[in-house]
This record gives C-alpha cells, structure tokens and sequence, in this order.
C-alpha cells in the first residue's frame, strides 16, 4: 500500500517540466539524426521505413495538441507552427551532415510539406475530436480547457514563433511563394496521412486505457500495427503479380506502422504521466455536454491548481 500511495503521489510543477523537456529534446535529437539515419538505411527499404515511422510521432503529437489540447484553439494552432519551424530546423541543421538524403524532395518544399502533413493530420484529429467528444485535458488545472484568453500565452508563443522564424533564416533554407501547380501534394499527402492515422488513433486510445487494463497495452499495440499492415497487403495480392510482392510490401508497412505505433505509445505514455488525460467533454453526471464559457480577456487572473 506505501508503493501504490507513493506511485500515486502528484507531480509539481518542475517534475511535469522535467518529462516533457526530455520528450522534447529527444524529438528534436530524432530530428537531427533522421536525415543521416535516412541516407544510412536508404539501401534497406523496411529499416527506411522505421525511420520515417518513427518521425511521424511528432506529427501526431501536434495534431493531438492542436486538435484535443487545452487552451483557446488560436494559441494550440499558434504553437503548432512554432511545432513545424521547429521540425524544419532541426532537420535542415541534421541536413547538412548529410547533404544527400533528402535530395529527392526540392529544399524549398521540406516546410510546406511539414506544414501541409501536421494540418491534414489535425484536421484528422479534429474529425476524432468531432466524433468522440474527447479532448486532451490538463489533471492539474482543471480550467484549463477553457476559452479565456491569457495575454502571457499569447506573448510565449509570439516569442517562441519569432525565434523560430529567425533560426529558420539561420540555415538559409530555400523557400518560395505558394505555387497553385502544386496543388498535387495534397494528394500523396492525403494518402500517406490516411495510412498513418489507421495506426495513430487506435494507438491513441490503447494509451489511454483505464489503468486497470494496462497490462495488455503491448497486445493492443501489436494487433493495431498487424491489422495496419496486413489489409493493405492482402489487398495488394489481387494488384501485384506474385504473392512475393505482396509479401514484401507486409513486411514494409509492417515495419512502418511498428515503429510509428510503438514511438507514439511512449511518446503518449510520457504525456499521460505528465497530466494530460484523455477525456469525454461531459460533465460528471454524463448527461450534458459541457459549453465552454465565453472568451474572456482577463490576463493576469491566475486559477487555483488542484490534482485530480
């Protein structure tokens, strides 16, 4: 009973810190090291394809924040694309000791696309958001998912969009004007974040599973990336001419949706530990559905923080 009591004991304000600063820094080391681990792994297409899994991760972790987050939308949105400068960064920084592993996409598509994967892949998490009611919410500040406007978020963000622009100026990467041409990448785009999102959101809701159920979380997560890999694959035997193809295309997506699925339940294993729940928006009867108070500007007001 002293191990549970203690397991149980709530974080402070500096260890809830401390878990997503390391979550943080360990995305954007991964954002550094993907284009040199991408030109490594080039000539084996199944260990490629772990690595672009497992750079997925973040893309739904921004998409679960824009579209399920605490806050006013305006600022989650605000932070999104302070997310994608971020991304951009890094792996323009991790380009340069590898020159050549992103030599088949132009250097001044790498932040449109970025921009264009986290919005769609958003725009998939707000149709969750739509059909389940559940949204991302703070154990630590139950006010937090309300729509009052605080002038110090706003303020962090704008620094925090700002400095990212100005780094993005440092590595002098390419970009040009919006091309109406190149309408097409919604296409691939689409269709990749379609794939990814087959795995995204069952991974997402092993993740939060009562505690009690816990224990089969692996069993949940390997399941989700079989069943991922597999349809597509037994599809593709009525297409590919020999079943070796097929075979070979499981084994690709296998490795994908692995990698993804298991980096996007650690990364949400951290988040949850930190305090942020997964939640239905109803109130504690389950009856109404709970309407957001009206935007209020009142900046400096602090709320009471409480556990839950």
């Amino acid at each position: 009973m002293p191990e549970q009591a203690e397991r149980k004991r709530p974080l402070v304000r500096g260890e809830r810190l401390s878990i997503l600063i390391v979550l943080l820094g360990a995305l954007a080391l991964y954002d550094l090291l993907t284009p040199i681990l991408a030109l490594f792994f080039a000539d084996v297409y199944w260990q490629w394809l772990a690595v672009l899994g497992l750079f997925v991760v973040q893309f739904d972790l921004l998409a679960i924040w824009i579209a399920l987050g605490p806050g006013l939308a305006a600022i989650r949105i605000l932070w999104g694309v302070v997310g994608c400068l971020a991304i951009t960064v890094c792996c323009s920084a991790g380009v340069a000791f590898a020159p050549s592993a992103f030599g088949f996409v132009p250097a001044e598509l790498h932040l449109p696309l970025i921009l264009l994967t986290a919005a769609t892949m958003s725009f998939g998490m707000l149709l969750f958001h739509g059909g389940t009611t559940k949204t991302l919410d703070d154990c630590y500040a139950p006010g937090s998912n309300s729509t009052r406007l605080r002038l110090r978020h706003l303020f962090s963000a704008t620094a925090a969009l700002c400095a990212s622009l100005a780094m993005l100026m440092g590595v002098k990467l390419p970009f040009s004007a919006f091309d109406p041409s190149r309408i097409w990448l919604l296409l691939p785009v689409g269709i990749f974040v379609g794939v990814m999102m087959s795995t995204s959101v069952p991974v997402l809701l092993a993740a939060y599973q009562p505690e009690e159920e816990m224990e089969g979380q692996p069993l949940w997560i390997g399941a989700i990336c079989l069943i991922a890999s597999g349809w597509p694959a037994a599809l593709a035997l009525f297409i590919l001419p020999s079943p070796a193809a097929a075979g070979y295309l499981f084994v690709g997506l296998l490795s994908l949706h692995a990698a993804h699925g298991c980096g996007l339940a650690l990364a949400l294993s951290l988040v949850r530990h930190a305090g942020y729940d997964l939640r239905v928006m109803y109130d504690a009867v389950g009856r109404e559905p709970v309407v957001a108070a009206p935007v209020e500007l009142d900046p400096w007001s602090e709320e009471d923080s409480q556990t839950c």
